[in-house]
């Protein structure tokens, strides 16, 4: 992979959030939990404007302590406590109590004061997962998409805001981004949710192409030709979201440009998918993209996404 650091790209200060430290400041904790979580959005949040890359790193940190609980914690009770409690941890940010002594919280504090984020945003990610996918799935394509937008979009338009950016072409772009984002996330998760026999699937795809639920949770991983049609379906509701949000380009300010550089990551993975013939259990749908920093590096120089 081409390394954004030969193009001096990082900055000192993020290059020194790498190093070991026994007790990382609260902003070095959110660079790295998006590193180890969400590696494709750290190389976009990388070349962000160094005034803004503090505070999208802040953001998407939250959105990933977020959807961890969902992931991580089995018991409903106990992620329903968890969802409250970040939900108490930002009333308390917005009431002006003390920050609790959590990186992230800490980091938000500073954050949501410094450029006057609107909670609401923060709370639409609490929301779509305490809501979240049923254990059975969702019932139709629609639900899916929803669940797409509230999950990602959220993190979008508060990235804008942190810029100072209010446009409604940029938002415009940001809703469909958000969607193809969100659909390219469910459709990676499929073989993680196979393993512990969870079916995400539209059950409107399941019974259009004949596909049973067990099809997406055997331990076996293998792509029928039905399993491809219904990861086609998903596929192709996320290119038409990511092919709108790319055909706003030429409308969105120039300095909201790089916000988007998520959407060659998006597209590079459903071009990817579209050459293993959609075929989610593939090993290649595990594998880093070795152009994507190049591409990346490119789309910024270019200001296009």
């Amino acid at each position: 992979m081409i390394l954004l650091r030969n193009f001096h790209l990082v900055p000192s200060r993020t290059c020194r959030s790498f190093s070991a430290r026994s007790s990382p400041s609260p902003a070095d904790y959110c660079i790295n939990l998006v590193k180890q979580y969400d590696y494709e959005n750290f190389l976009c949040t990388l070349l962000l404007p160094g005034n803004l890359r503090r505070a999208a790193f802040c953001i998407r940190a939250f959105n990933i302590e977020v959807s961890l609980i969902g992931d991580k914690i089995t018991e409903e009770n106990i992620g329903l406590m968890r969802y409250k409690w970040w939900n108490e941890a930002l009333g308390g940010i917005y009431n002006e109590k003390s920050a609790l002594k959590h990186p992230v919280v800490l980091e938000l504090n500073k954050v949501i004061k410094e450029h006057k984020l609107l909670k609401r945003q923060f709370t639409r990610l609490i929301t779509a997962r305490s809501n979240s996918i049923p254990k059975t799935g969702f019932k139709t394509m629609t639900d899916m998409e929803a669940y797409a937008e509230e999950s990602t979009s959220p993190v979008y338009y508060l990235i804008l805001q942190a810029a100072g950016l209010t446009d409604v072409k940029a938002d415009h772009a940001a809703s469909h981004l958000g969607k193809a984002q969100g659909l390219v996330n469910l459709i990676r998760s499929i073989p993680h949710h196979a393993s512990r026999r969870r079916c995400l699937v539209p059950e409107d795809l399941l019974l259009k192409h004949d596909v049973p639920q067990e099809a997406f949770m055997s331990s076996r991983y293998v792509s029928t030709k039905g399993v491809r049609d219904v990861v086609f379906d998903i596929a192709s509701s996320g290119k038409i979201h990511l092919d709108k949000a790319r055909q706003l380009c030429d409308d969105v300010p120039k300095a909201a440009r790089t916000v988007f550089l998520p959407a060659i990551a998006t597209r590079n993975y459903l071009e990817r998918l579209r050459d293993i013939d959609f075929d989610i259990f593939h090993y290649a749908t595990h594998e880093r993209s070795p152009n994507l920093g190049f591409n990346l590096f490119w789309a910024k120089l270019t200001r296009s996404y």
